[in-house]
């Protein structure tokens, strides 16, 4: 019954003691909690849309605190602090009734005030439009020359709700300059890959993937993700080894999740990109 973003500013250390226990497990890129931090999700929330941009500054900075403070005690390690830009719960025209240029200047309010923080690149996250995806990376693109990484969450069918195909996405997002595209949440591991893999052909740019820690499960109405570390890593590590670059955890996947996908890439060799962001 609280807006989660506005909870963790008044208290941080929840947020604070939960990112520095991924950056321990291994975690090179950790999201900022601005997940849900647009004008239209804080409606009601906040006294009038001149608070969004500070919001998001002030969101961001626990990350960045977080992650400097960290390094101080673990020099030598990389942590990169991504701004997150994720769906705004609204459709665009015709479908629904927000413009294109009014949603790209919704997602100019959080950039303006993660670029104002010190974020080193942007996520544009879970999204389920590829023209929503598109407003948040020109969003993006037009305030600065930071690293914008793009991620689609799809349907059972492997489109999106919008009904755009991981290939379509990936070559027009490319084209409009994403650093990174991807796939996230969505399913667990395996079923996840079987979309990715082939893109690994066509894709001009880096890819990513963060599946859920398998299909949620109600037990005891509660919502449980049933794949433990182990088998999450042992999932995760042929991705790896076939070339996607990015590979990290979204929904059921806590901290060991990610020490034991550290662990793995490491032990076969390749280079450790463990990516991940608080639940949402």
């Amino acid at each position: 019954g609280v807006c989660p973003e506005i909870w963790v500013l008044d208290h941080p250390d929840v947020l604070c003691r939960l990112q520095e226990a991924y950056m321990l497990a291994g975690a090179s890129i950790v999201y900022a909690f601005t997940f849900g931090a647009s004008r239209i999700k804080l409606a009601g929330h906040i006294e009038n849309d001149g608070q969004v941009a500070q919001l998001n500054e002030r969101l961001a900075a626990l990350s960045i605190q977080t992650r400097d403070a960290f390094i101080h005690s673990h020099p030598g390690q990389t942590v990169l602090i991504a701004g997150d830009l994720a769906p705004t719960g609204q459709f665009l025209q015709p479908a629904g009734d927000l413009g294109f240029d009014d949603l790209v200047g919704i997602y100019q309010q959080q950039v303006a005030g993660q670029i104002a923080a010190g974020v080193d690149l942007f996520v544009v996250e879970t999204m389920m439009d590829l023209a929503q995806t598109r407003a948040a990376l020109l969003a993006g693109r037009q305030a600065c020359e930071l690293p914008v990484m793009v991620s689609l969450t799809v349907a059972e069918n492997g489109r999106t709700l919008a009904g755009n195909t991981p290939q379509a996405a990936l070559l027009t997002l490319a084209a409009l300059g994403a650093d990174a595209f991807g796939l996230n949440c969505s399913f667990g591991p395996e079923k996840l890959s079987d979309l990715i893999l082939p893109l690994l052909a066509v894709s001009p740019i880096p890819l990513l993937i963060k599946p859920n820690a398998g299909l949620p499960q109600l037990i005891g109405g509660k919502t449980v993700f049933p794949m433990d570390a182990a088998a999450f890593a042992s999932a995760m590590k042929p991705l790896a080894e076939a070339g996607i670059a990015l590979l990290g955890g979204c929904c059921g996947t806590g901290p060991a999740h990610i020490a034991a996908l550290a662990n793995a890439i490491s032990a076969s060799g390749l280079q450790r990109a463990g990516i991940n962001s608080p639940p949402d």
